[in-house]
């Protein structure tokens, strides 16, 4: 069961924060999660708390994310999807 979670404050962020999110995130993927990790979540989601280098695993974007709730004020959450890619574009078959 989903823990409930304090209404945050939502701001909209410029490129430049949401490029270093993205940047800080992977490198803390590559760095902190071992590959050993990798294997047992194979296809699951790693939810990284950037500030404090916290992360959690889950099923879903939203169980990943449980997992690190409460966020403190000013933390950002990377969310990356193991071995499997994040989204599928498919394309219409000519």
């Amino acid at each position: 069961m989903a823990r409930e979670h304090p209404t945050p404050t939502f701001r909209r962020l410029t490129q430049e924060e949401r490029d270093r999110i993205v940047s800080e995130g992977e490198r803390l993927y590559r760095e902190r999660v071992s590959e050993e990790e990798k294997r047992q979540h194979h296809g699951e989601y790693v939810a990284i708390d950037i500030v404090d280098s916290r992360y959690a695993f889950g099923a879903s974007l939203g169980e990943a994310d449980d997992h690190l709730s409460p966020l403190p004020e000013g933390h950002f959450v990377f969310i990356q999807r193991i071995g499997l890619p994040f989204r599928v574009h498919r394309s219409p078959r000519l």
